[in-house]
């Protein structure tokens, strides 16, 4: 194992989101996400409220670092994405806009990892049972789950619903996205818009 981050020592979350990002475009070259610079990406705002149709990604607090990452890799694609940074609110007000942001997103992306196996507990589990319970309603042919592994958490062990098994997973080292699953993410927003505006799809949702 490699020495700890100094940056993650310290608490500097934008300092070790940049660090991790390098680290992995000195190793992957072709296949990274060219991004912005990750600090500026880090300022934009995310809204109060989740715009209809957008990627809802849901995580423990622990990976939060690493879920700041993701997001900006998935901004540089012009990707509608949508986290809740603020995981210490709660009450019912908090609750039902969860839920309302999970009935209304084009895809749910649950986070897993080692941290999320530990983690008997959490309300990133109530998360991860209302998107399942929604998919229940679904065609199987249509994509809406897609849990993303952000180290070597073995998918066939892992502590998920079922419904997670039954999807195809993508592995994101870190948080750090490759430039193909991001063209995939847009070809599927793609395709459910059309979707929903009535047009037909010649593709279908095949992932």
């Amino acid at each position: 194992m490699g020495e700890e981050s100094p940056n993650l020592r310290s608490g500097n979350v934008t300092a070790f989101i940049r660090e991790l990002r390098d680290r992995w475009l000195a190793r992957n070259p072709k296949t990274a996400v060219r991004a912005s610079p990750v600090a500026a990406a880090l300022q934009r705002e995310l809204p109060d409220e989740m715009p209809e149709g957008a990627v809802f990604i849901s995580y423990a607090r622990e990976d939060r670092a690493h879920v700041e990452l993701l997001k900006s890799s998935l901004d540089t694609h012009g990707l509608p994405v949508w986290f809740d940074r603020d995981k210490l609110k709660g009450g019912d007000l908090y609750e039902k806009t969860i839920q309302r942001n999970i009935k209304i997103c084009a895809l749910f992306l649950p986070i897993v990892s080692a941290r999320t196996e530990r983690r008997m507990e959490g309300f990133f589990r109530r998360e991860w049972k209302l998107a399942a319970k929604r998919s229940d309603d679904m065609d199987d042919t249509v994509p809406f789950i897609i849990p993303i592994a952000i180290d070597d958490t073995p998918e066939a062990a892992a502590k998920v619903p079922d419904k997670f098994l039954d999807a195809q997973w993508e592995r994101c080292p870190g948080g750090i996205v490759s430039a193909e699953f991001a063209l995939r993410l847009q070809r599927l927003l793609n395709l459910k818009a059309r979707s929903a505006s009535g047009y037909p799809s010649h593709s279908g949702f095949s992932s």
